[in-house]
């Protein structure tokens, strides 16, 4: 929509029918194809096998996009989840790249990750760390770095190898 910017989204493609998915925005929603319904508050849809559904963050000032990153995705059948950005800029002052992930499920998060800094890279990489429950407390290196609350990031560039340590369950991007 005119006005909004460039965006992140969150998609999400259901697996078997009458599927009832739950979403608890994290900032404010708008589905990809109806703009004129902004949603604050969790929210439910019900999908079919093979529907998908798109939702958009929106708002912010002077064409700064909010934030997916944080949105919570529950559903009592399995659904894939897909997160992006229509424009990111990473590792770059101008221009910007689609990016698309599938994320894993938050039984697939773990507390402990190695990481290595991508071959050609210059400048390092950017790292971003998500909590899956509340007081989650971050350490890189063995430094403390975050506590966390369920929902939120902290986000670092790594130039060199490292261990991130964390005393709960934790999602962790590479860009």
């Amino acid at each position: 929509k005119p006005g909004w910017g460039f965006a992140n989204y969150v998609g999400i493609v259901a697996t078997e029918d009458n599927t009832t998915v739950s979403i608890s925005p994290k900032d404010v929603l708008a589905d990809s194809n109806i703009y004129s319904e902004l949603r604050t508050e969790p929210y439910q849809i019900v999908l079919n096998k093979g529907d998908t559904y798109q939702a958009t963050a929106v708002g912010g000032a002077q064409g700064y996009a909010l934030e997916v990153t944080g949105t919570r995705i529950t559903s009592d059948k399995p659904v894939a989840v897909f997160s992006g950005d229509k424009a990111a800029s990473v590792a770059a002052n101008c221009c910007g790249d689609h990016l698309v992930e599938q994320q894993p499920p938050l039984t697939s998060w773990g507390a402990e990750y190695q990481t290595l800094p991508l071959a050609r890279r210059v400048g390092g990489d950017t790292f971003r760390i998500l909590a899956s429950h509340d007081g989650t407390i971050v350490k890189i290196n063995n430094e403390f770095v975050a506590i966390l609350d369920q929902g939120m990031f902290y986000e670092t560039v790594l130039s060199e190898p490292a261990q991130i340590i964390a005393t709960k369950p934790i999602g962790v991007a590479q860009f």
